[in-house]
């Protein structure tokens, strides 16, 4: 079994079954020669001729006919069969699905294990619900995709979203996926600083100067880097 941790809410998905089953124990039964002789008192889920000292009960050895580790052999006869006892029935489940026919299930515990052949009800039971059409609803509706989030050459890839335009309602299906990315190589071009200032104007020279550095190289076939000094004609006072 499982519990539900969150209930769901604004036409979410129901929650799944809280209930699994499965076949244990399909080998055949021991056939053991001589009286039936079993245990009076077994605890829960034992049956057998042969019991521990804290009421674990256990089949006969199937070839050797003895008793198997530290039990002993019963001598108390078959006796009276006494069924089981049950708890009360829990509560239904939730059904399994809103509308179009679903399944809930309630359970309940053994409290006392029959003993001597006496019987046991079914401790699990399961009933339909929700037998009716699902209502037509509205569909959710969502927007086109954005553009894909800029390439920066720092993160191997890209985003890009969208929005609900109309949420869905009346048992419609949930929207699908508002995000979406996908792996990316980009160019990276070079980035260069700003200029510095122009270089002083000396006596007698013409020209003047000024520099800017690299402050990001080229990737993946970026644009390369170019322009790293310029000059200018000037008449420097004398």
């Amino acid at each position: 079994t499982r519990d539900v941790v969150t209930q769901q809410s604004h036409d979410g998905a129901a929650c799944g079954e809280t209930i699994q089953t499965e076949t244990c124990n399909t080998q055949a039964c021991p056939i053991i020669t001589g009286p039936d002789v079993r245990c009076i008192g077994c605890a829960s889920g034992t049956a057998g001729q042969c019991q521990s000292s804290n009421g674990m009960c256990f089949a006969l050895h199937v070839t050797e006919g003895i008793c198997p580790g530290t039990t002993q052999r019963c001598t108390e006869g078959i006796g009276e069969a006494e069924s089981c006892m049950l708890s009360e029935w829990s509560e239904w489940s939730r059904c399994s699905k809103r509308c179009g026919l679903g399944q809930r299930h309630r359970t309940r515990v053994v409290i006392h294990a029959s003993t001597n052949g006496g019987t046991c009800n079914p401790v699990q039971e399961s009933q339909e619900c929700n037998n009716f059409l699902c209502p037509v609803g509205t569909p959710c509706e969502v927007s086109p995709w954005g553009p894909w989030s800029e390439c920066d050459g720092q993160t191997p890839q890209q985003t890009r979203h969208r929005t609900v335009v109309t949420h869905p309602a009346g048992g419609s299906p949930p929207c699908p996926a508002l995000t979406e990315t996908r792996d990316t190589t980009c160019a990276v071009d070079c980035q260069l600083s700003q200029w510095s200032p122009w270089s002083p104007c000396v006596e007698g020279q013409a020209q003047q100067t000024r520099t800017r550095s690299v402050v990001r190289e080229p990737q993946n076939d970026g644009a390369p880097c170019m322009g790293f000094v310029q000059t200018r004609s000037t008449h420097c006072p004398v």
